[in-house]
């Protein structure tokens, strides 16, 4: 039994990553770009997450009957503001953080790693001694060096990537930045939905009454008749 209930699960499981377009998405996972695919499905992960939670936060806080009516407004205005520019700031600190990346991994490995080659140049010398060491013979060539420190020089840039995307979108951004300007924000969009649901409220108070002369069946005029005294003394008053 546990034999053919085994595959059947594996079978299920494994189905989806038939389908083209996971396909086309793990094709991205190569000795290339698997690392620019992992930084990217981190990022989106936690941008959507954050999108969801907003959304959630928002409608909570407009529905929230712990919350005072005339509060409500302004905490859900102050959710869809920090989720928005979680969001944003967080997408922008990755994407910048890229361009700086190269630089930060020159500062801190300049001996490993630099523009002018002077590190390559060094290290080949040292290769080159170590060789004559242990008779390494023939030598290995300049560009077979060069081609293994790039690659060197490549997963270092990744790994260092990685870690500072993630610290600029999910502590410098969304921990420093956004609660920064979070709060002034927030006004603002109160204020915006405050203009939005008054422009509403007019627009329904300007909608033209039903009219009643189109009914075929006029409505007859109400009599009221005073009421009738039964007290038999109230004919001879005046």
């Amino acid at each position: 039994m546990l034999n053919k209930i085994g595959p059947a699960i594996s079978g299920v499981i494994g189905a989806p990553t038939n389908w083209k377009s996971i396909q086309k998405c793990l094709k991205k996972f190569d000795g290339k770009n698997c690392a620019n695919a992992v930084a990217t499905l981190m990022i989106s992960s936690i941008c959507l997450k954050d999108g969801v939670g907003c959304g959630m936060y928002v409608y909570q806080s407009l529905n929230n009957d712990k919350i005072p009516e005339k509060r409500r407004k302004f905490v859900a205005a102050l959710d869809l503001t920090n989720g928005g520019l979680m969001i944003a700031t967080q997408i922008l600190a990755f994407f910048g953080m890229k361009k700086l990346n190269e630089g930060l991994l020159y500062k801190c490995f300049g001996k490993t790693f630099d523009k002018t080659g002077h590190a390559l140049k060094t290290l080949t010398e040292k290769v080159r001694v170590y060789q004559k060491l242990d008779n390494v013979v023939p030598p290995t060539k300049k560009g077979v060096i060069a081609e293994k420190h790039e690659e060197l020089k490549k997963f270092c840039l990744e790994s260092i990537g990685n870690i500072t995307n993630l610290v600029a979108a999910t502590i410098l951004a969304k921990r420093i930045i956004v609660p920064f300007i979070a709060t002034p924000l927030a006004s603002k969009v109160e204020k915006m939905m405050n203009e939005h649901d008054a422009k509403n409220k007019a627009q329904e108070e300007e909608k033209p009454s039903v009219s009643m002369k189109g009914n075929s069946q006029e409505q007859e005029p109400v009599v009221v008749e005073e009421p009738v005294s039964t007290n038999l003394l109230d004919k001879y008053r005046k």
